[in-house]
């Protein structure tokens, strides 16, 4: 049989090079019948129609490739000694962690009636203390919502105060940071299509589907208690956040605000996320 060098996909009915489909040892030219372009946009629908077969699917993968994850990271730790070291020689150096290693240390010199270490200077209690406080504020649920009430509070009571550092805050970020001042740009425009307010071919390139489909997307992942109407309390989060890009490049811009990297999030989990992912 001579070898086959184009084919056309059942799909978009273009005729390509074989090399644009998958193979299959089933089909008697061994490709697939949709070339690899088609397939994925297949793919994507099914999972956005199908999140919950989804979930359960990736759960599945997770338990069942854990052993490769782990032999994985093993060889990955063996194969970065040096990043590892350095990364472990950073993390003993924050405060918490050497107020931890103090205290523990102290309970088992008491224990063991030897002198204990002396205390930590008022600066490192208090930088120790601030270390603390950001580390609970982003793994404690409890404290998030502390510091929430608290910034609130505050917020109440220095309304013009608060106003008017924000103002300025913005206005200094969009005249001296080129990445926020497109993050916000593209960030409105993604808002405005999705009120109506402008619906242009270009957004809908840069998210990589329809207002209607990125609707649907978002409408998938809604939790008990969103809808339109609550816009605000919930946000449109980037799973892998803006500033992990190169928002100065168009190619980046497209990974970014293109619509498998967004989801609805609550405004406190969204806030409480940061820059995490």
């Amino acid at each position: 049989m001579d070898e086959i060098k184009i084919k056309q996909c059942g799909k978009c009915k273009k005729v390509k090079p074989i090399t644009e489909f998958g193979k299959r040892a089933l089909n008697r030219d061994g490709f697939q019948g949709h070339c690899k372009r088609c397939n994925n946009e297949l793919s994507k629908l099914w999972r956005l129609r199908n999140p919950e077969k989804v979930k359960i699917s990736n759960k599945k993968t997770r338990i069942k490739n854990r052993a490769k994850r782990v032999k994985a990271t093993k060889k990955w730790r063996e194969e970065n000694k040096d990043h590892v070291r350095a990364y472990a020689k950073e993390y003993t150096q924050r405060d918490y962690v050497k107020e931890k290693g103090r205290r523990y240390m102290n309970a088992s010199r008491r224990k063991a009636g030897i002198p204990v270490m002396p205390a930590m200077s008022e600066e490192e209690k208090k930088m120790s203390i601030n270390e603390r406080k950001k580390y609970r504020y982003q793994r404690d649920e409890t404290e998030r919502t502390k510091a929430i009430k608290r910034a609130k509070k505050y917020q109440l009571k220095n309304k013009e105060k608060v106003s008017k550092y924000k103002t300025e805050w913005t206005r200094n970020k969009m005249r001296t940071d080129i990445h926020y001042r497109l993050k916000q740009k593209l960030s409105k425009r993604i808002w405005d299509a999705l009120n109506g307010i402008c619906k242009s071919t270009t957004t809908e390139e840069l998210i990589g589907c329809t207002i209607v489909e990125l609707m649907a997307h978002f409408e998938l992942q809604f939790t008990e208690g969103m809808s339109w109407e609550n816009y605000g309390k919930w946000h449109v989060d980037h799973i892998r956040p803006c500033a992990s890009f190169d928002l100065s490049k168009e190619s980046e811009q497209r990974e970014c605000f293109n619509y498998t990297n967004l989801q609805p999030l609550w405004a406190f989990d969204n806030m409480s996320k940061g820059a995490r992912y």
